[in-house]
């Protein structure tokens, strides 16, 4: 969704925008039935996948302090009242 600066987003583009959370909420359960057959049935290939797995885990290990500093950052950057910040 590109939408110019200052624009507010149309009721489609707002439609469109659930429609795809929604689809993604589907995926990641679906995902996860799939990965629990798989090491149901194909225990061996579920084994063979353990580092692709584990390479995703550290992946999102070193993502999640970057994220929490980015939202600390704009939050403070955010604030009306400084001094409420002197309080937090």
């Amino acid at each position: 969704m590109v939408t110019d600066v200052g624009t507010v987003p149309t009721g489609a583009a707002i439609a469109r925008k659930k429609r795809l959370m929604g689809q993604l909420y589907v995926q990641v359960l679906l995902a996860i039935v799939l990965g629990a057959l798989l090491g149901h049935f194909f225990p061996e290939l579920g084994a063979s996948l353990k580092p692709a797995g584990d390479l995703f885990i550290k992946l999102i290990r070193m993502m999640v302090p970057g994220i929490i500093f980015v939202n600390i950052v704009l939050g403070i950057a955010g604030m009306k009242d400084f001094t409420a910040f002197g309080k937090i």
